[in-house]
């Protein structure tokens, strides 16, 4: 059985293509000769590929500036256009996000808490008087969530009052 190698157009037997599970026929779509030329490119490819990004990034590093303001200017340029893209990428991965968001949330526990305290720290005026400001909605906010997360808080309190118990019975 014959077979037209994709890149160099030679009709050839079907030995002589290379082997792939993955293909309809079992075979590469180009020949062994043509894709040991292929690999070769590639491999010589990378290293080049790895010159070019060292050239970028001194660029990046010594135009930081420039690279800044076009970044800008072309953010307000197409403003309504990125935020449409934004949207619809949202829109469709509301759940890879929202997954993605708890295991950063989970991963990085102490650090969010380190630093809603410092934020506090530095700005405690402002937050009591946001507290004092909003109590109502405030209020609401909390009977809303009590009434969502009911099962759980109230299970969080009773594994907390055993631990408790059992603290002040080893003490």
């Amino acid at each position: 059985m014959e077979r037209t190698c994709r890149k160099c157009g030679e009709a050839k037997v079907l030995e002589l293509f290379v082997k792939n599970a993955a293909s309809k026929e079992g075979r590469r779509h180009c020949c062994s000769a043509c894709a040991c030329i292929y690999e070769r490119t590639r491999h010589r490819s990378d290293e080049e590929k790895a010159k070019a990004k060292v050239v970028a990034a001194a660029y990046r590093k010594n135009n930081k500036e420039k690279i800044v303001a076009r970044r800008a200017a072309y953010y307000q340029n197409n403003k309504k256009r990125l935020k449409a893209i934004t949207a619809a990428y949202y829109q469709n991965n509301k759940e890879k996000i929202a997954a993605r968001r708890a295991s950063y949330r989970k991963n990085h526990r102490e650090e969010a808490r380190a630093a809603a305290a410092a934020w506090y720290r530095n700005n405690k005026t402002r937050a009591l008087s946001y507290r004092r400001n909003n109590k109502e909605r405030l209020k609401e906010y909390a009977k809303a969530y009590y009434a969502k997360n009911k099962e759980r808080l109230n299970l969080d309190a009773r594994v907390r009052l055993r631990k408790r118990k059992a603290e002040m019975e080893l003490a």
